[in-house]
């Protein structure tokens, strides 16, 4: 059980716990957050090192009441966990993030220090007021370029129609990838055509977080999002339900 020590709006509907709990996971891994009454639910630091910070937004009756815990309340936490995690090879690296995926790559990125300058960042969201994070993206160094759904800022379109108008004149070492499940699949199909070594981070329903309730596995191979992941590489996702299917409160099969 730990304390909040600071609740910071970043968006209308993102914010950011920091608790008073020092951590330093692997890059992707998760902590599973528990609140009495509610329930708890995977969350991947937004920051390596120092005091753990947790970035939630308000999607449902879970991340509201954890969106609404104030300074000084109190949070249960149970982890890290994960064996999968983002590595960075090369020196021309791309991170491609849609909204709250931005989240477990930017660790990375700020990890990198001054080889960061190097990298080259393609942030999503569907408007400018919801771009999370962009001003620690922007401190890094790396080469940043927006696609917002509205055009508000940046490219008006998607993350994956930039990343192919960007691979038209550069070339990366690799590509990590974040966020929703239908724009990781469109990027997983451009990076296996080409061949671009790339890992990607996935969020699917949890129960347990250690692999026993099998709620986020990959069909037909068997992996766990949350024992044999949360990070993978493109090969291991190729011929699974990624980007087709996952599973429900109940385990049931719904199309995504």
């Amino acid at each position: 059980m730990v304390r909040v020590l600071e609740v910071r709006r970043d968006t209308p509907s993102v914010s950011t716990l920091v608790l008073d709990k020092k951590v330093r996971p692997e890059y992707g891994q998760f902590f599973m957050l528990w609140i009495a009454g509610a329930g708890e639910k995977p969350y991947v630091c937004s920051r390596s090192g120092g005091n753990m910070e947790v970035t939630v937004k308000r999607t449902g009756p879970f991340s509201e009441q954890l969106a609404a815990i104030k300074k000084g309340d109190i949070v249960g936490i149970r982890g890290p966990y994960g064996n999968g995690h983002f590595q960075v090879t090369g020196r021309k690296p791309c991170f491609v993030a849609g909204g709250l995926g931005i989240v477990p790559l930017l660790p990375v990125i700020e990890g990198m220090r001054d080889a960061a300058k190097g990298a080259y960042v393609i942030l999503g969201a569907k408007t400018a007021k919801e771009l999370i994070h962009l001003e620690r993206v922007k401190k890094t160094g790396a080469e940043i370029h927006v696609a917002t759904d509205d055009g508000s800022a940046g490219d008006q379109g998607f993350p994956p129609e930039l990343f192919l108008k960007t691979l038209a004149g550069k070339n990366f070492d690799q590509v990590l990838c974040c966020g929703p499940e239908v724009m990781m699949y469109q990027i997983l199909s451009i990076v296996l055509e080409k061949k671009i070594p790339a890992q990607f981070s996935l969020e699917r329903y949890m129960k347990c977080g250690i692999g026993i309730c099998g709620s986020c596995a990959l069909d037909p191979t068997g992996l766990l999002v949350c024992r044999d992941g949360p990070v993978f590489r493109a090969e291991q996702l190729r011929g699974t339900e990624f980007g087709k299917h996952r599973r429900d409160a109940a385990g049931s099969k719904t199309k995504i």
